[in-house]
């Protein structure tokens, strides 16, 4: 579905040129996840940011479903975001606090100019586990959790085929990123969603990607299929990251405050 190719993103300072993403180029294929691991500052959100075309690349190119996203007008890049979304990282400061959370999700429809009705936005609500008769009110008045699926509702609002996750559950309580993880995959089960996942939680990443790439200081040192990655690590770095996981899973929760997904009424253990 998408292909990057020596995609570089160069910043200026007052000491000269940074380089915060380096030549690199993927491949994630549809229906798949892609799991993107490194340190922070790395360069993952930067390459993530760069695949929506947010951050214009210094050079390189990227394709979704063979048209060149770079070529695109400022018209046909916003048609295109429709079909790619992202999920943010602080599920609190990607959502305006003035805003109800039922306007907070319908935002894009309204940008878009399409239908807004209320058989689509109670979907919307239902699908990520939140009862639709709360969305009247505002960000502040929900857990973290609720706000993430919040981010989540907002994202899928568009029908997208394409969403880049950006550390989407960085902060959030460890039993709290179970639910969310979960619900990532139920969602892209049901959908046929394609996600790139960006993550420094490899425990995760081994959960709900089907390939992996590992990004040092703005390259991609190596990629694969995530059970060839995790078993067999090639490069140093990957082998370090690695050797960084804690060694004892841990168990999912229900909030009491979030209505069940599916998969969130099972006792799930993650095969870490």
């Amino acid at each position: 579905m998408l292909v990057a190719t020596h995609l570089t993103k160069q910043y200026s300072t007052s000491r000269g040129l940074i380089t915060a993403v380096n030549g690199v180029s993927l491949k994630i294929e549809a229906g798949k996840t892609l799991g993107l691991v490194g340190e922070s500052g790395s360069g993952k959100s930067t390459l993530g940011r760069m695949l929506l075309h947010f951050t214009p690349p210094t050079s390189g190119m990227v394709h979704f479903n063979g048209e060149n996203l770079l070529s695109y007008t400022a018209k046909e890049l916003k048609k295109w975001r429709q079909t790619a979304q992202m999920i943010f990282q602080d599920p609190y400061a990607s959502l305006n606090p003035c805003m109800t959370v039922e306007d907070n999700v319908i935002e894009p429809l309204v940008i878009h100019g399409l239908e807004i009705n209320q058989d689509i936005i109670i979907k919307a609500f239902e699908q990520v586990g939140l009862n639709p008769a709360h969305r009247f009110k505002y960000p502040q008045e929900f857990s973290g959790g609720q706000r993430q699926r919040i981010g989540i509702a907002r994202a899928l609002i568009l029908n997208p085929r394409f969403i880049v996750c950006d550390e989407p559950i960085a902060a959030l309580d460890v039993s709290v990123q179970a639910q969310i993880v979960n619900l990532l995959k139920e969602i892209q089960s049901q959908n046929g969603l394609t996600y790139l996942f960006i993550s420094h939680d490899l425990r995760m990443v081994k959960y709900i990607a089907d390939d992996v790439a590992v990004m040092h200081l703005g390259q991609i040192v190596e990629q694969g299929p995530t059970q060839e990655i995790f078993s067999n690590p090639q490069h140093p770095y990957t082998q370090t990251l690695l050797a960084s996981i804690p060694k004892h899973p841990y168990k999912q929760t229900t909030h009491p405050l979030h209505k069940p997904s599916s998969t969130q009424n099972s006792d799930l253990f993650f095969p870490f």
